[in-house]
């Protein structure tokens, strides 16, 4: 064999088995965010990053009315029987409703254990009185069992068929989002074939918990899995103890715990379904990879793989920078780009003073450096403020000024905030000052000495922003300051165009 030739296979080699190599170590590294890990024969965990209180703060709240059922007791005449976890359901869901969409309390209507006579007469109730609030949406959420054909099934074996409900939702006109947890209850949808049947009002969406032909199971909180929701449950829905809940309202509790809720995104109700559908799969890798050796874990495997959630209509995107749309979870509150509560900012600007009246003499139209530092207190969500401020400024004298090197400046004065958002990223601002104002001649070539302090000058200051966001705490801004300086004898005035850069803490 030539030397060429040898070189070529050699070359050849290192080609193919480098990247087998690669692959197989890569394999090994990289591992998913969420991983399930085994440590000193300890249980097997399944690693979350929480969400707390803290995540819902800024949430807007939406005028929306939330309608709930949740059926535990059957009775023997119906035929089915009891569940376990549709009480638990009704209060974890209303624990979401209050705490995370916040949803005022006093407008979620929750029932339970009805029979469908019972229900027609308090939905009749309930619609009467949101169909009044225009603009309002609904949230109509059920627990309960089903049958095959996609009907609700009530605690005295009465069934509510897809046909009636859809009369129901479609007896108001405000938006709507249905959420059905039953078995079956993908078919509440109806097979396509089937001609001239009640179709769903346009402004409504549907979940199911569960396909056409699934069942919709219940869970005890006993894995490690799903005792990750515990805190939230605890800490921001205010549930000291739950057994369980149906598996749908757990994966629920899991998007709430886990999901990375970003400031400047809205969240729709069609992010909860992928995301419940992403980690009921997750779930299966937990029991897989926990491997009961009673072979329970196998039977849950098979359970679990047999629920998946679904949404309509299909197709339908939502853009979660639109404010108020009908089918967002929630939406956050642009001020979570001001810092909330108390806080501290420094700013750096750059302004070119324009003396009026008596200091059109004295002060030059040059460059005027200057910093200050306040502290506020956030009032009214965010929207109004006060503090303190104070800073140093340069302002530059003509030459044939008294004091022709210029002046420093040092206010110290109650800071007045008022700041609001366009989209997203742009803001407007508005700061007034009132105090004192340090005055005090610098070092210049015709001055040999420092002069004695000027002294003290009642003063007042109103500030225009208007500027874009770099990041959640650095702002640039053009700016513009109307200035008035009271002394014995004199009111003197001036005009400041510039531009600031704000860091905020």
């Amino acid at each position: 064999m030539s030397c060429k030739k040898r070189v070529l296979y050699v070359i050849l080699l290192i080609f193919v088995i480098l990247p087998l190599y690669g692959m197989e170590k890569n394999d090994k590294a990289v591992r998913p965010a969420e991983e399930i890990t085994e440590k000193n024969n300890e249980p097997l965990q399944w690693e979350q990053s929480l969400n707390t209180i803290k995540t819902f703060k800024n949430v807007i709240p939406q005028n929306t009315y939330v309608f709930m059922v949740g059926n535990n007791k059957y009775t023997p005449a119906s035929g089915m029987g009891e569940l376990s976890q549709c009480y638990n359901d009704l209060l974890v869901m209303k624990g979401i409703f209050i705490n995370c969409l916040k949803i005022d309390e006093d407008k979620i209507f929750s029932y339970k254990d009805l029979t469908l006579d019972d229900f027609r007469k308090l939905f009749l109730e309930a619609i009467l009185t949101i169909s009044k609030d225009t603009g309002s949406r609904v949230i109509f959420y059920y627990s309960g069992h089903g049958q095959s054909d996609g009907s609700l099934v009530f605690t005295d074996g009465s069934v509510l068929s897809p046909t009636e409900l859809r009369y129901h939702i479609n007896s108001f006109e405000n938006d709507t989002i249905l959420i059905i947890d039953a078995c079956y209850s993908g078919n509440n949808e109806g097979p396509k074939e089937i001609k001239n049947t009640l179709a769903y009002k346009k402004n409504c969406w549907r979940i199911y918990a569960a396909l056409a032909h699934q069942t919709a199971r219940e869970d005890i909180y006993k894995d490690e899995f799903f005792k990750t929701i515990m805190p939230l449950y605890k800490d921001v829905l205010h549930i000291e103890s739950i057994e369980g809940n149906s598996f749908f309202v757990a994966l629920c509790g899991i998007f709430f715990t886990k999901y990375a809720f970003k400031p400047q995104e809205n969240i729709s109700f069609r992010e909860l379904v992928y995301f419940i559908s992403g980690a009921g799969k997750k779930y299966v890798e937990y029991l897989a990879a926990k491997g009961e050796r009673d072979g329970s874990s196998a039977i849950k495997i098979r359970n679990r793989t047999n629920q998946l959630p679904i949404i309509y209509p299909v197709n339908e995107s939502v853009d979660f920078k639109i404010k108020n749309h009908k089918y967002l979870i929630f939406q956050n509150d642009e001020s979570e780009y001001w810092p909330v509560g108390d806080f501290y900012s420094v700013e750096l600007n750059v302004m070119t003073p324009i003396p009026l009246g008596i200091l059109a003499d004295s002060l030059s139209v040059g460059i005027h450096p200057g910093a200050a530092f306040t502290f506020n207190k956030h009032i009214k969500e965010s929207i109004f403020g006060f503090g303190f401020v104070t800073g140093l400024n340069y302002m530059p004298t003509q030459p044939e000024a008294q004091y022709p090197g210029g002046l420093l400046c040092s206010p110290v004065a109650l800071h007045l905030i008022y700041r609001t958002a366009f989209p997203i990223l742009f803001f407007f601002q508005c700061d007034c000052d009132i105090g004192a104002l340090f005055i005090q001649p610098v070092y210049s070539s015709d001055v040999t000495q420092r002069t004695s302090a000027l002294g003290t000058l009642l003063y007042g200051a109103l500030s225009i922003h208007i500027g874009v966001h770099v990041t959640r705490f650095l702002t640039i801004s053009a700016a513009g300051r109307y200035s008035v300086l009271f002394d014995q004898d004199n009111v003197s005035t001036f005009i400041q165009p510039g531009l600031s850069v704000s860091f905020q803490f």
